[in-house]
């Protein structure tokens, strides 16, 4: 092996590694090399920054779905095989910039499932394109007007309530135009999020929810002077600004309050939990049998429709905020919920022609912002089912 390809080749093996790194696969050993490269010099440092900044890898990732990763793949060995005598130093060049960022895409999508499957060389399972969702909701309006968001460019309204509503980039922004007002006179707004769509929102208290998937939010355009509160239907994540007041998210039976901190809660309709997660700072939970109960950074609600019991239990938390960051990240989930999850994302249909698999677990980080295939793709491998996709729909047999 000469000089130049021994460099190619160390560039994907660190790759590898920080693909690993981002999926929690790492041993200790693996850690302490990713580590001794991003100490091994600044330029190393800044680019592992660059590729473990969210905004950044969801670019990267969007950019590495365009290309066929086995063709490229392929390609990059032959060079190293055969065309040694090519002048490669350009490329090499390339490497710290374009090749690794690429590089470390493609691997997390090709080592990203929890039992190290690898993608295998065979057909992909299909050839349609099942697309990921985008920035989109329908505002409604105190007095019943409905604006779908997605068709305006930019627009700006000022409520009943006293509130300037103005939509800036892919966020919906509301702005205290008055003081804050009694609590009868409170205008309401609700925001809804279709199958296949996300949005973001900055509240007249200046705290931010991020909504996902077929999720809807009712809350005032200005807040009164005693509380914040709002309603939740499907998951968001609160991003909290302290105020002096208590904010409270109402979801189903449970009743999240909190003073300003970061927490997730997940409240679909279909489901039998409603959980809530918590980031950062400190959040009271209640529930009709049980409350307040306080919840510490990095622990996780489960309230039980049926049963009305809770649990409480300490998870990482980057599982269950990491569609605000741009990818999926499933530890241990059973198929089904994998692909109830999906389905609201990718606006999609599931269909079980083997109803056993559904409890098979799985476990993958993944771009969510790439067409569903790659997903597919990694399920397969295992060898535990069988996929086919028929129009907007998924078998599993």
């Amino acid at each position: 092996m000469d000089k130049k390809e021994a460099m190619l080749e160390k560039e994907f093996e660190i790759a590898s590694l920080i693909a690993g790194y981002r999926t929690g696969i790492l041993t200790e050993e693996e850690k302490a090399c990713l580590q001794e490269w991003i100490d091994s010099s600044l330029s190393a440092k800044l680019l592992f920054e660059k590729l473990d900044n969210p905004e950044n890898f969801r670019e990267l990732c969007s950019m590495a779905q365009k290309y066929d990763r086995s063709r490229a793949w392929s390609k990059i060995e032959k060079s190293i095989r055969r065309e040694r005598n090519l002048k490669i130093q350009k490329y090499i060049g390339y490497a710290a910039s374009v090749v690794l960022p690429l590089a470390v895409c493609y691997f997390l999508l090709r080592n990203s499932a929890e039992e190290c499957c690898s993608l295998s060389s065979h057909q992909t399972v299909c050839n349609d394109r099942i697309q990921p969702g985008t920035t989109k909701a329908i505002l409604t309006l105190g007095d019943g007007t409905v604006v779908d968001i997605e068709k305006e460019k930019s627009f700006e309204v000022l409520e009943e309530g006293g509130a300037k509503i103005r939509k800036d980039s892919a966020c919906l922004n509301y702005q205290n135009e008055t003081k804050i007002i009694p609590e009868q006179k409170v205008i309401y707004n609700r925001i809804d999020i279709p199958r296949g769509g996300e949005y973001t929102l900055k509240l007249s208290d200046g705290s931010r929810v991020h909504l996902n998937a077929m999720s809807s939010l009712r809350y005032p355009v200005n807040f009164t002077e005693d509380k914040r509160m709002v309603e939740l239907q499907g998951e968001a994540y609160f991003e909290v600004v302290k105020a002096g007041k208590p904010f409270i998210v109402k979801a189903g039976d449970v009743e999240v309050k909190v003073l300003g901190t970061e927490f997730n809660v997940c409240c679909y309709a279909d489901e039998d939990i409603i959980g809530t997660t918590l980031v950062k700072g400190c959040v009271n939970i209640t529930t009709p049998r049980v409350g307040p109960l306080v919840l510490t950074p990095s622990q996780q609600a489960n309230f039980s429709r049926e049963t009305k019991d809770v649990q409480v239990k300490t998870v990482d938390v980057s599982e269950y905020t990491a569609w605000k960051e741009g990818y999926f990240r499933f530890k241990d989930w059973r198929l089904e919920d994998i692909m109830n999850y999906l389905s609201r994302w990718y606006d999609m249909h599931v269909f079980y022609a083997n109803p056993k698999v559904k409890d098979l677990r799985f476990g993958c980080s993944i771009s969510r912002y790439g067409s569903v295939e790659p997903i597919l793709q990694l399920l397969e491998d295992t060898r535990k089912v069988r996929v086919e996709i028929k129009g907007n729909t998924i078998v599993f047999r």
